[in-house]
């Protein structure tokens, strides 16, 4: 995957959907928001789609699998995010690896890696965050 090309693309969007080369969404927000969007609005986007975000932590992982995505980019991504990307077959890359996705407080996990982490199956915990 072409990391450079991929932090040009999301410049200052969080999040963003690529598909054959063409640009489908370009979202901001903060946390997984603009997943939760898209998922709720355009499901079918994310199928076979590249999908570039500012953080990819275990619970975004959930959901790209869960809806398809086929390759994923974050400037920021866990190691319980690689081990689940890695383990369903899906091309993903990083600027930098962390051990797990913090709250923006750092006092302890992010609340969406908090309740993914409980979860054996990428699957169970895309249910759980989209309630």
């Amino acid at each position: 995957m072409e990391i450079l090309r991929f932090n040009q693309l999301l410049g200052d969007f969080s999040c963003v959907i690529e598909r054959n080369g063409v640009i489908l969404h370009q979202l901001e927000g903060a946390g997984l928001h603009p997943l939760i969007w898209l998922i709720e609005k355009h499901p079918e986007d994310l199928h076979g789609s590249t999908v570039c975000d500012k953080v990819i932590g275990r619970a975004a992982a959930a959901l790209l699998i869960t809806y398809g995505a086929a390759a994923v980019y974050g400037q920021l991504m866990s190691h319980g995010a690689v081990e689940w990307l890695a383990e369903y077959n899906i091309v993903y890359a990083y600027n930098k690896l962390v051990p797990a996705i913090l709250r923006r407080d750092r006092t302890g996990l992010c609340p969406m890696e908090q309740l993914s982490v409980s979860c054996e199956k990428p699957q169970d915990a895309a249910v759980r965050i989209m309630g």
